[in-house]
């Protein structure tokens, strides 16, 4: 168990990363920044992040990009439990990859059933939950652009709720195995990436009515799949829907031609 000083703001990197022993820490409550890789690969089993961290990112104060690498809890194997602050704006690539046994992510103050993050979270950095393999559930109720890979390999995962995206990265939920229903915008602009829901075999129930862009093999192998209702799509990619065997309806938006 380590105990840190309670006017501490900032985090170095790589600061207990590897330490498999530690188990527990209580975060400093004026704490800004974590840091990167700080406790990538030790053995914490829960954590509680401070509400003064708007922003997981490779520097102190800066809004991070999907692609900016911050690794902070990548391969924490014994993380079970994550508390967000709830004013977090963005999130890094990578900060939760391969902790296999996260369950549990919620936020201070937070009152949904379920797992869910900050409705101020709007930026989720690729990978950042890929193959978090005990996750059951997952809302984004603020998340307006979602990185790419950010839940593949996530196989336990059933439920995503993610009203506020109009991007969602390529591969973003590659080979969710379990992934049932997804619920996207009903009135946002959408654009889907290449292969971002290929091979979630059991998915049935997704709204597309909002979708402007599909990519190649979006759909691909999902073999559950009945309808596909894209009615304000104006571009689909190649095999976007290859391999969904059980796709009996399909609605295109139609443009009237030219005279």
């Amino acid at each position: 168990q380590v105990v840190l000083n309670d006017n501490a703001e900032a985090l170095g990197n790589s600061m207990f990363e590897g330490c498999t022993a530690l188990k527990t820490i209580t975060l400093p409550s004026n704490l800004t920044h974590l840091g990167k890789t700080t406790f990538k690969g030790s053995g914490i089993t829960s954590i509680v992040i401070p509400d003064g961290v708007t922003h997981i990112s490779d520097k102190s104060g800066s809004p991070a990009g999907t692609g900016v690498s911050v690794y902070v809890f990548q391969n924490c194997k014994q993380l079970e439990s994550v508390t967000l602050p709830a004013n977090l704006q963005t999130m890094g690539q990578y900060v939760f990859a391969g902790c296999s046994k996260l369950a549990t992510v919620t936020y201070t103050s937070g009152t949904e059933e379920g797992n869910s993050l900050p409705q101020t979270l709007t930026l989720v950095g690729n990978y950042a939950f890929q193959n978090c393999t005990s996750l059951t559930n997952m809302k984004l109720p603020g998340v307006t652009t979602a990185g790419t890979y950010l839940f593949s390999g996530c196989t336990a995962l059933q439920t995503v709720n993610i009203p506020m995206a109009t991007s969602i990265g390529s591969s973003a939920f590659k080979s969710c195995t379990s992934l049932v229903e997804v619920t996207l915008s009903d009135d946002a602009s959408v654009t889907l990436g290449a292969s971002a829901f290929s091979g979630c075999t059991l998915l049935s129930q997704i709204n597309l009515a909002s979708v402007k862009s599909v990519g190649a093999n979006c759909f691909e192998n999902c073999k559950m799949l009945a309808t596909a209702e894209l009615s304000n799509a104006t571009s689909v990619g190649n095999s976007a829907f290859a391999g969904c065997t059980a796709l009996t309806t399909v609605c295109l938006l139609y443009t009237s031609p030219s005279p």
